[in-house]
């Protein structure tokens, strides 16, 4: 809150982009607790345990998009997938260019101020 105290926008805009970094880094913090737990129960970069659903909803014809983005060996453009998610470096990077778009996206859409 302290941090959007200062900027140039509405209260309802300044609130708005408080609740979207907290989703996003919510939902990145989720991710990573549940790689944590995929390794645990030595499933680390949760292949087995996606595979099959990935499959499955590829197949079914719903998703034409990501059939197209894991055309190919599926078993391996996950596995590759997720090592890219993979490493304390990778994470930090991650979510460090998403909140830079994110807050790149938010400030490009703000009306822009009124001269005085």
């Amino acid at each position: 809150m302290a941090v959007v105290r200062e900027l140039d926008a509405p209260p309802r805009d300044r609130l708005e982009l408080v609740g979207l970094v907290d989703d996003y880094a919510f939902g990145f913090t989720l991710r990573e607790l549940l790689q944590e737990l995929y390794e645990a129960e030595g499933d680390p970069d949760m292949t087995e345990s996606g595979l099959a659903f990935f499959e499955s909803e590829l197949r079914s014809g719903e998703y034409p998009n990501a059939s197209k983005l894991f055309r190919g060996d599926l078993p391996t453009a996950v596995k590759r997938l997720m090592e890219s998610f993979s490493g304390e470096k990778a994470n930090d990077r991650r979510f460090e260019r998403g909140l830079k778009a994110l807050l790149d996206g938010f400030e490009a859409n703000l009306p822009k101020p009124k001269k005085r």
